[in-house]
């Protein structure tokens, strides 16, 4: 059981996993009240999470983020694909460090695991909202001791 971290047709490598597994299980602990499972994070490149897009959810687009929940609560469960190329064009586009907009897109897959959608204006200031809660845990637990 656990976070485990993955790279499919990238040579990107994740640097941070032990930090961010704590990171990812407190969100699901402390902000939802649900028990981590087995959760893998899948870095990737652009045509490769367009082609599970295209397989999986018949969309035709390239994201930055897909998650397959297989959850039973309160056992949190599932993939969180997050295509590295869109991070990086991403963090371009809003001002964000490569690092923070991998944070951000790496917390709204896990906060789709634990329930939440973004499909309506409402919903997507609400995983806003959250996504910022959660960047904010990862700064605390990341900041020295005074």
């Amino acid at each position: 059981m656990g976070v485990r971290f993955f790279s499919e047709q990238t040579p990107f490598r994740y640097r941070g996993k032990r930090l961010a597994a704590g990171w990812i299980a407190g969100i699901i602990a402390n902000q939802y009240r649900l028990q981590t499972g087995e959760i893998a994070v899948i870095f990737c490149p652009d045509d490769y999470l367009l082609q599970i897009n295209i397989q999986y959810l018949r969309h035709r687009h390239y994201t930055d983020v897909i998650t397959f929940n297989y959850s039973q609560p309160p056992v949190i469960s599932g993939d969180v694909f997050v295509s590295v190329d869109c991070v990086r064009r991403n963090a371009g586009q809003y001002g964000d460090t490569f690092e923070g907009e991998l944070h951000r897109v790496m917390a709204h897959g896990i906060l789709h695991l634990c329930g939440l959608n973004d499909h309506t204006p409402r919903q997507q200031r609400q995983m806003r909202l959250a996504e910022d809660q959660c960047l904010a845990a990862l700064k605390s637990l990341s900041a020295p001791a005074p």
